[in-house]
Order: structure tokens, then sequence, then C-alpha cells
């Protein structure tokens, strides 16, 4: 099991300020979602960018793309560029996985929001499943892999105030260093201690803070 640095050595300011919001897959649903609004108002009739049977003409098609590669994460930007039709560059993206802790984190949490809407009439189990589906092979590609030791310590980020944020973020850091280098185990015994420093640096700051 990956055995993880004795401190998260992070000095934090008396006043952090928020950092920006990770990259979750409610991106790709966005695009999906503004992609066939677009193109169902120029062509005046209903777009679904999924299906394999979908044809644009040259100018609707480098109108996605632009707006593509105008929108996507800079880690797929080149990819899509490369792609020769918009629509290709679509499903490049939707293929796409960021492996992360926080991704992790964003991908469960959406999991767990996601609920079927028993009033909407237009609303079908089907879609519901697979966006299930689609969201936890998301899961599995992102290196994650379900064992009742990986899932305790999954299930105690998402319990600590702001997992994403200041100052349980660092958590997630430390374990990304890991992932990048192409280690994706961690005992629950090492995310334990990862979060109890960076919650001992948090309140020595505001200790040290608060003195002054």
């Amino acid at each position: 099991m990956t055995q993880l640095s004795k401190s998260a050595n992070v000095n934090y300011p008396l006043d952090p300020t928020p950092l920006p919001p990770p990259p979750n897959t409610n991106t790709l649903h966005r695009l999906l979602q503004s992609g066939e609004q677009a193109l169902s108002g120029t062509l005046l009739r209903p777009i679904n960018l999924l299906s394999n049977d979908l044809q644009l003409s040259e100018t609707n098609d480098m109108l996605l793309k632009i707006a593509l590669t105008s929108t996507v994460d800079d880690g797929i930007k080149v990819g899509v560029a490369e792609c020769k039709t918009g629509l290709a560059g679509f499903h490049l993206i939707s293929t796409f996985t960021i492996c992360s802790r926080m991704s992790h984190l964003s991908i469960v949490r959406e999991l767990l929001d996601l609920r079927f809407n028993l009033y909407d009439k237009s609303a079908d189990l089907d879609s519901h499943f697979r966006k299930v589906k689609n969201l936890t092979k998301h899961l599995t590609r992102s290196g994650f892999e379900v064992t009742e030791e990986s899932l305790t310590g999954l299930f105690f980020q998402l319990s600590l105030p702001n997992p994403e944020s200041y100052p349980f973020v660092n958590v997630s850091r430390q374990l990304d260093f890991h992932m990048e280098a192409g280690d994706y185990k961690v005992t629950n015994a090492d995310l334990l201690r990862l979060a109890k420093t960076e919650l001992f640096l948090f309140r020595q700051a505001k200790k040290t803070n608060n003195d002054q």
C-alpha cells in the first residue's frame, strides 16, 4: 500500500483566498445541453449529439468545434483541436476522464445527488439508468478501485466540511501526487493522518491569528 509523506508540508496563510472549484463531470452535461440547444435552434429540429447517426453541415460542425475548444479543460483542448470534426471532438470529450482524488469526490457526490424526477412525464428510467452507469464508468476509469477500504476513505473525505477547499483540499492534492506517479492505492490510516495534519495546521493558523 502507498506510504504517504509524514506531513503535508504546506504553510497556510492566515486569511486564505477561496480556491477555484475542481473540474467535475457536470461539464460534459452542460456542454451537451448547450450544444444541443444551439444546434436545435439553428436547424429547427431536435439534435442528439450522442447519436451515431447525427450529421452536421460543415458550417455547423465548425461552430461546434469552436465552441468546444473555447470551453473544455486545457488537458484535452489540444486533442479536441486535432479532431477532424466537431462531432469527433465531442465524442472525445465524452470519453475523457480526469484521474484525480478530486474527480473521485465530484463523481460520487454527483451520484449521491442524482434523483429520478417522478413527476416529470418526459423522464424515463432508461435514461436515468444510463446516467448512473456513465457516472460509475467515469469513477472506475479515473483510477478508483471499489473495495471496503477505498469506499470508507472516500465517504470519510466526503463527510469533511468543504473537502475540495481549505483546509482539507490538501488531502486530495497529496493523493493526486501519488496518482500522477501511477500509484492509486492508499491506506485509510494514511488518509486519516493527512486529514489530522491539515486540521492541526488549520487550528494552529487560527490560534496564531487570534493571538496577534
